[in-house]
C-alpha cells in the first residue's frame, strides 16, 4: 500500500470518528425530574409525561437566537433557539419542537387536541396575542415569544 493510500484511509478513519462524536454530542440528554429552587418536588400535570424537554434548554447553533416560553398546566419552561432559519415556525420545525410549521397541534412532544377538548397553542409576544401564526413571524434574533397550552 502506499504511502498516500495509508493516509488517505487514516483520514477517513479520523473523520468518520469525528463524526460519529460530534452526532453523539448533538443528542438531547435525558432530563432530569423537575425540582424547584426550594428543593421539594414538583408533580407536573400529565400533559408533561409526553414532553420533549421540560426544563429550561438551549438549542440549535445558528447566528440568530430566540426565546420561546412553553407554558402548560401551571409549568413553563424556556428554550433558547439558535437558528439561522427566516421564520419562527421553521426554526421550530428545524429544531424538531413542532409537527408542521404552517400549522402544528403538537409542541415539544405535547399534542392539543382540538377535537378531543377544544385545546390549542396560543401564541403570544411578551403579554400581546399574535394575529399571524409562527410561519408568518420572521425572525431577526433577539425576539421573546409565549406559547400557551390553552383549553
Amino acid at each position: 500500500m502506499h504511502t498516500n493510500q495509508k493516509l488517505t484511509r487514516i483520514l477517513a478513519l479520523l473523520l468518520g470518528l469525528l463524526l460519529l462524536l460530534s452526532l453523539a454530542a448533538c443528542t438531547p440528554e435525558e432530563q432530569p425530574p423537575v425540582t424547584p429552587p426550594n428543593g421539594e418536588d414538583v408533580t407536573l400535570d400529565p400533559i408533561w409525561d409526553t414532553a420533549t424537554y421540560k426544563h429550561d434548554s438551549i438549542l440549535g447553533n445558528g447566528g440568530k437566537a430566540v426565546l420561546v416560553d412553553v407554558e402548560a398546566k401551571g409549568h413553563t419552561i424556556s428554550i433558547m433557539l439558535q437558528t439561522n432559519e427566516e421564520t419562527l415556525g421553521q426554526a421550530l420545525y428545524e429544531l424538531k419542537l413542532i409537527n408542521d410549521p404552517s400549522f402544528f397541534d403538537t409542541l415539544n412532544g405535547m399534542k392539543a387536541d382540538w377535537n378531543a377538548d377544544q385545546a390549542y397553542w396560543a401564541f403570544y409576544q411578551g403579554d400581546r396575542l399574535m394575529s399571524v401564526g409562527v410561519n408568518e413571524t420572521v425572525i431577526e434574533g433577539g425576539e421573546h415569544y409565549r406559547l400557551v397550552y390553552t383549553q
